[in-house]
């Protein structure tokens, strides 16, 4: 309906706060984890988990910034496009595999099979190395960044 919202108690990874967020809705990512949204105090592109917030408010405000709402495309981790990008590799056991494609479903047509070794390749580019850092730091010996 091209109204704001209130994404009320929103759990922020990022700044480690819990906050009422008003933002105008952009749409969803395809694996519906998360929002996109133009955060209105920011002035920014942001995607905010769906499972981190409490409750939506809908206001009886039509956006404002619609010029600002640009077409985004998030990498595998479901980081926003920015200015610099990284190209990752990762061989992992299948079972640092089965973890990822759970955790992060958008991997799964990135990641393919090495025939001779048996382990999980994937390759793809990101917007952040943090996520699969912090991923491969839960499985110790079973991920090599390549």
């Amino acid at each position: 309906d091209k109204k704001v919202i209130v994404l009320k108690k929103y759990y922020s990874a990022n700044s480690q706060k819990i906050s009422d967020r008003q933002v105008e809705p952009i749409k969803l990512t395809d694996n519906y984890t998360s929002l996109v949204a133009f955060e209105i105090s920011s002035e920014s592109i942001k995607y905010f988990n769906l499972e981190r917030i409490t409750d939506v408010q809908i206001k009886n405000q039509g956006i404002a910034n619609e010029s600002k709402h640009k077409d985004v495309n998030p990498d595998v981790f479901g980081f926003g496009e920015k200015e610099k990008s990284y190209k990752l590799v990762m061989k992992m056991s299948l079972r640092a595999w089965l973890f990822l494609k759970d955790e992060y479903p958008m991997t799964v047509s990135y990641t393919k099979k090495d025939k001779k070794s048996g382990q999980y390749i994937l390759k793809t580019t990101v917007y952040s190395l943090i996520p699969a850092k912090r991923f491969a730091k839960g499985l110790p010996g079973e991920i090599e960044f390549l």
